[in-house]
Formats: structure tokens, sequence, C-alpha cells
């Protein structure tokens, strides 16, 4: 852990220094209407997720109890402050970083340089920043986790984490 603790603090503050300006700014796009308009979000039961009333109270059309349930959660926890909003979803991108810099030295055969410049790229890349700033794009960050779990499980051989996690 002596090792692991600096690298995972680097992390942190390239991460909050390529997206902390974010966390000042108001709700944007379907995060105004999503969050700061959904009554279910914010006082409904998490066992309602799984009922027949989902698509009516989750005010979505398809199903997605993953990211309901982390909207949900979220939801509970910060209330209506865009920032808390947007640290779960930067903690997020840097598991899913991370998870970049994993698979590129198991598929890939990169050593741990390589590994960590992969992920330093995905955590700073500019095409991120909608998924760490819009909080309702936190289903594509977890899309990416399971799919790059999925992948890393399958350069490591272990089929049934893979089809789990393609699965999920």
């Amino acid at each position: 852990y002596r090792k692991t603790i600096p690298k995972v603090t680097i992390f942190l503050m390239l991460g909050l220094l390529a997206y902390g300006r974010t966390f000042r700014q108001p709700f944007l796009w379907d995060d105004a209407r999503y969050i700061l308009g959904s009554d279910f979000l914010h006082t409904g039961r998490l066992s309602e997720l799984m009922g027949p009333d989902y698509y009516r109270l989750a005010e979505i059309r398809s199903w997605r109890p993953l990211g309901t349930g982390w909207d949900f959660l979220n939801a509970r926890v910060w209330g209506r402050d865009p920032a808390g909003w947007r640290v779960t979803g930067l903690l997020l991108h840097i598991a899913a970083a991370a998870g970049a810099g994993l698979l590129g030295r198991r598929l890939a055969g990169l050593g741990t340089t390589g590994a960590a410049v992969t992920a330093l790229l995905f955590l700073v890349h500019p095409a991120h920043v909608e998924v760490v700033h819009g909080a309702t794009f936190s289903k594509d960050i977890w899309a990416t986790l399971f799919a790059l779990g999925g992948l890393a499980a399958a350069a490591s051989s272990r089929w049934g984490w893979s089809l789990a996690a393609f699965a999920a």
C-alpha cells in the first residue's frame, strides 16, 4: 500500500485539476430537469426502482436500475447540490481511468509507465468532460467501467467475470 497511496493521490489531484472548476457550475442540460425537477429521486423509495411504476417515477424511457439507483443515492447524499454530484462523477471517472490503465497492462502488455500514461490520458482527455460535468451522464461512466472490467477479465481468461461484466 505504500506505493499505491502516492499514485492514487496523484490521480486524485490530476482529476481535481482537470475537472475541479466544474464543481461550482450549475446543473446543465438534462440535469436541471432530471435532478432538480424529480420528486422521485429526492423523496421516492428505492424499492420502487424495481416496481411496475418505474418508468413513470424515474422519468426515463429505458430500464436502467443501476444508473437510476446511482442517481437515487446521489440525490439522498447531495440533494440538489451540483458539486456533490460532480465529485461522485469524478470518482467514477478516476476509477474508469484506472481501469483503462489496467486493461492496457493486461491486454496490450504495457509496463507500469505505459499503463499510467494510458490511465492519465483517459483521465484528462477533453472528450470525457461531459461525463463528469453532466451528472445524468453517470450511466456512461458505469457502462465504461463494466466494459473495461469485462475486457480486463477476458484478457486474464476469467470468462465468467467477463460475461457478467458485459451483461451488466
